[in-house]
């Protein structure tokens, strides 16, 4: 998002573009920092406002599940994804895929069991999800 020019999307709106997509993440700078997000919601704001002025149309995504998520920091993410204000707003849950620093880290957390699937079969009593 902080590469995001006018000049770029008017020449990508002028070659057919209409939709940017944008992996906001969350509305929380403490989640973006703990994800090693190098954009902050500034440049999301930008993004967005570049997006309206030369008439392309924005999606933003937002992660839900993450292991240090509150509820505090979920709400932010709601807040944020309002805020932007977006053409589309989409909510991911997270998913640790394998060979990810996220899934050693929920291993090792112990809300996945090594080699566990972490929607089918929580081996541990505790769901990512009911960590929130």
């Amino acid at each position: 998002m902080d590469k995001i020019k006018e000049d770029l999307l008017i020449t990508m709106k002028q070659a057919g573009c209409w939709l940017i997509a944008f992996g906001v993440e969350s509305g929380s700078p403490d989640l973006l920092e703990k994800m090693k997000k190098a954009a902050d919601l500034d440049d999301a704001r930008r993004a967005m406002a570049v997006c309206r002025s030369v008439g392309i149309k924005s999606s933003i995504y937002i992660l839900i599940g993450l292991p240090w998520e509150t509820e505090e920091t979920f709400r932010a993410g709601v807040d944020f994804a309002i805020e932007l204000d977006p053409d589309y707003i989409e909510f991911f849950y997270v998913y640790p895929f394998a060979g990810t620093e996220l899934r050693e880290i929920v291993e090792r957390e112990g809300l996945l069991a090594p080699g566990g699937d972490p929607v089918a079969r929580p081996t541990t009593g505790r769901r990512m999800r009911d960590c929130i």
